[in-house]
Protein backbone atom coordinates (compact mmCIF):
# COMPACT_ATOMS: atom_id res chain seq x y z
CA UNK A 1 0.00 0.00 0.00
CA UNK A 2 1.01 3.59 -0.83
CA UNK A 3 2.00 6.15 1.38
CA UNK A 4 -0.14 8.51 -0.63
CA UNK A 5 -3.29 6.21 0.13
CA UNK A 6 -2.24 6.44 4.39
CA UNK A 7 -4.32 8.67 6.47
CA UNK A 8 -3.04 10.19 9.43
CA UNK A 9 -5.18 11.83 11.97
CA UNK A 10 -3.39 13.27 14.95
CA UNK A 11 -5.02 14.90 17.28
CA UNK A 12 -3.20 18.99 18.20
CA UNK A 13 -0.47 18.81 21.30
CA UNK A 14 -3.23 19.74 23.71
CA UNK A 15 -2.64 19.60 27.33
CA UNK A 16 -5.11 17.31 29.01
CA UNK A 17 -5.46 19.37 32.11
CA UNK A 18 -6.02 17.40 35.51
CA UNK A 19 -9.56 19.82 36.33
CA UNK A 20 -12.18 17.76 34.42
CA UNK A 21 -15.69 17.95 34.16
CA UNK A 22 -17.50 16.29 36.67
CA UNK A 23 -20.68 13.93 36.47
CA UNK A 24 -19.58 11.99 33.70
CA UNK A 25 -19.65 8.43 35.37
CA UNK A 26 -17.96 5.68 33.41
CA UNK A 27 -19.18 1.77 33.27
CA UNK A 28 -16.26 -0.50 32.59
CA UNK A 29 -16.67 -2.95 30.08
CA UNK A 30 -14.21 -5.67 29.04
CA UNK A 31 -12.27 -5.06 25.96
CA UNK A 32 -13.09 -7.51 22.91
CA UNK A 33 -11.10 -10.79 23.08
CA UNK A 34 -8.18 -11.02 20.36
CA UNK A 35 -7.14 -13.94 18.90
CA UNK A 36 -3.65 -13.52 19.95
CA UNK A 37 -1.44 -12.07 22.81
CA UNK A 38 -3.04 -9.35 25.17
CA UNK A 39 -0.65 -7.11 26.23
CA UNK A 40 -0.83 -6.33 30.52
CA UNK A 41 -2.07 -3.39 31.43
CA UNK A 42 -1.70 -1.05 34.78
CA UNK A 43 -5.53 -0.87 36.37
CA UNK A 44 -5.26 2.68 35.56
CA UNK A 45 -4.93 1.63 32.04
CA UNK A 46 -7.08 -1.04 31.74
CA UNK A 47 -9.94 1.37 33.19
CA UNK A 48 -8.85 4.06 30.63
CA UNK A 49 -9.47 1.54 27.94
CA UNK A 50 -12.54 0.55 29.92
CA UNK A 51 -13.77 3.86 29.33
CA UNK A 52 -13.17 4.59 26.05
CA UNK A 53 -15.02 1.09 24.90
CA UNK A 54 -17.76 2.35 26.65
CA UNK A 55 -17.98 5.67 25.11
CA UNK A 56 -17.33 3.74 21.72
CA UNK A 57 -20.17 0.94 22.41
CA UNK A 58 -22.44 3.80 23.12
CA UNK A 59 -21.80 5.30 19.52
CA UNK A 60 -22.22 1.77 17.99
CA UNK A 61 -19.11 1.52 17.63
CA UNK A 62 -16.56 -1.72 18.02
CA UNK A 63 -14.12 -1.53 21.20
CA UNK A 64 -10.86 -1.41 20.99
CA UNK A 65 -8.75 -4.20 21.51
CA UNK A 66 -5.11 -3.70 23.22
CA UNK A 67 -2.74 -5.31 21.38
CA UNK A 68 1.01 -5.85 22.09
CA UNK A 69 3.02 -3.78 19.62
CA UNK A 70 1.24 -0.86 19.54
CA UNK A 71 1.57 -0.82 23.40
CA UNK A 72 4.98 -0.97 22.94
CA UNK A 73 5.42 1.66 20.65
CA UNK A 74 2.92 3.84 23.67
CA UNK A 75 5.27 2.22 26.35
CA UNK A 76 8.18 3.69 24.84
CA UNK A 77 6.55 7.53 24.11
CA UNK A 78 5.08 8.12 27.67
CA UNK A 79 8.37 7.15 29.24
CA UNK A 80 10.40 9.80 26.67
CA UNK A 81 7.72 12.15 27.74
CA UNK A 82 8.44 11.39 31.09
CA UNK A 83 11.87 11.73 30.96
CA UNK A 84 12.23 15.08 29.45
CA UNK A 85 8.70 16.28 31.53
CA UNK A 86 7.36 17.33 27.71
CA UNK A 87 3.99 16.59 25.86
CA UNK A 88 4.83 16.12 22.28
CA UNK A 89 3.47 13.58 19.41
CA UNK A 90 5.59 11.01 18.25
CA UNK A 91 6.59 12.18 15.23
CA UNK A 92 7.89 8.33 14.41
CA UNK A 93 4.85 6.61 15.16
CA UNK A 94 3.91 6.11 10.98
CA UNK A 95 7.38 4.83 10.66
CA UNK A 96 7.16 2.39 14.21
CA UNK A 97 3.87 0.65 13.55
CA UNK A 98 5.53 -1.52 10.89
CA UNK A 99 7.82 -2.97 13.10
CA UNK A 100 5.79 -3.35 16.07
CA UNK A 101 3.30 -5.80 14.48
CA UNK A 102 1.18 -2.92 12.05
CA UNK A 103 2.71 -3.43 8.93
CA UNK A 104 -0.96 -3.41 7.15
CA UNK A 105 -2.40 -0.27 8.72
CA UNK A 106 -4.40 2.24 6.69
CA UNK A 107 -4.71 4.87 9.56
CA UNK A 108 -3.33 6.24 12.82
CA UNK A 109 -4.16 8.94 15.19
CA UNK A 110 -2.13 9.27 18.70
CA UNK A 111 -3.28 11.18 21.97
CA UNK A 112 -1.03 12.23 24.75
CA UNK A 113 -1.83 13.45 27.95
CA UNK A 114 -0.39 14.57 30.88
CA UNK A 115 -2.18 14.67 34.19
CA UNK A 116 -1.40 14.72 38.37
CA UNK A 117 -0.34 11.75 39.60
CA UNK A 118 -2.91 11.31 41.97
CA UNK A 119 -5.34 11.90 39.44
CA UNK A 120 -7.76 8.65 38.33
CA UNK A 121 -8.18 6.82 35.04
CA UNK A 122 -11.60 8.46 34.73
CA UNK A 123 -10.53 11.35 35.11
CA UNK A 124 -7.85 11.53 31.87
CA UNK A 125 -10.62 9.96 30.47
CA UNK A 126 -12.94 12.70 31.10
CA UNK A 127 -10.24 15.27 30.42
CA UNK A 128 -9.92 13.61 26.78
CA UNK A 129 -13.45 13.47 25.46
CA UNK A 130 -13.84 17.23 26.30
CA UNK A 131 -11.00 17.89 23.60
CA UNK A 132 -12.59 17.71 20.23
CA UNK A 133 -9.47 16.30 18.61
CA UNK A 134 -8.85 13.67 21.72
CA UNK A 135 -12.30 12.79 21.38
CA UNK A 136 -12.37 12.19 17.40
CA UNK A 137 -9.41 9.99 17.95
CA UNK A 138 -11.38 8.15 20.51
CA UNK A 139 -14.62 7.46 18.35
CA UNK A 140 -13.20 7.10 15.02
CA UNK A 141 -15.00 4.05 13.47
CA UNK A 142 -11.99 2.94 11.50
CA UNK A 143 -9.34 2.10 14.33
CA UNK A 144 -9.32 -1.18 15.53
CA UNK A 145 -6.46 -1.40 17.66
CA UNK A 146 -4.78 0.91 20.66
CA UNK A 147 -1.37 0.64 22.17
CA UNK A 148 -1.84 2.11 25.78
CA UNK A 149 0.51 3.24 28.13
CA UNK A 150 0.84 5.95 31.46
CA UNK A 151 4.17 6.53 32.69
CA UNK A 152 4.21 8.12 36.11
CA UNK A 153 6.98 10.17 37.37
CA UNK A 154 7.50 12.63 40.04
CA UNK A 155 3.89 14.72 40.35
CA UNK A 156 2.54 13.70 36.98
CA UNK A 157 1.49 10.88 34.66
CA UNK A 158 2.26 10.82 30.63
CA UNK A 159 -0.06 9.06 29.04
CA UNK A 160 0.27 8.05 25.36
CA UNK A 161 -3.12 6.29 23.35
CA UNK A 162 -1.62 4.88 19.92
CA UNK A 163 -5.05 3.88 17.60
CA UNK A 164 -4.12 1.60 14.62
CA UNK A 165 -6.94 0.46 11.90
CA UNK A 166 -7.58 -0.58 8.23
CA UNK A 167 -10.53 -1.97 6.50
CA UNK A 168 -9.22 -5.45 7.39
CA UNK A 169 -7.14 -7.02 10.07
CA UNK A 170 -4.04 -4.96 10.22
CA UNK A 171 -2.28 -6.93 13.33
CA UNK A 172 -0.26 -9.10 13.31
CA UNK A 173 -0.28 -11.29 16.30
CA UNK A 174 2.83 -12.93 15.71
CA UNK A 175 4.83 -9.97 17.03
CA UNK A 176 4.29 -11.76 20.40
CA UNK A 177 4.28 -10.17 23.77
CA UNK A 178 4.87 -6.46 24.78
CA UNK A 179 9.25 -5.67 24.82
CA UNK A 180 9.28 -2.28 26.05
CA UNK A 181 10.30 -1.04 29.37
CA UNK A 182 12.10 2.22 30.64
Amino acid sequence: MSLGTRRLIRAGAVAVAAAVMSGIAAVPLAAPAAAGYTPPLSSFDARLLADINHARAAHGLRGLTAVAGTTDVAHGWSCHMATYRTLAHNLRLGGQLPTHGSSLWTTYGENVGSESATASADSLYRAYMASPMHRANILDRSYRYVGIWTKTRGTRRWNTLDFVGSATSSYNYRYGATRSTC
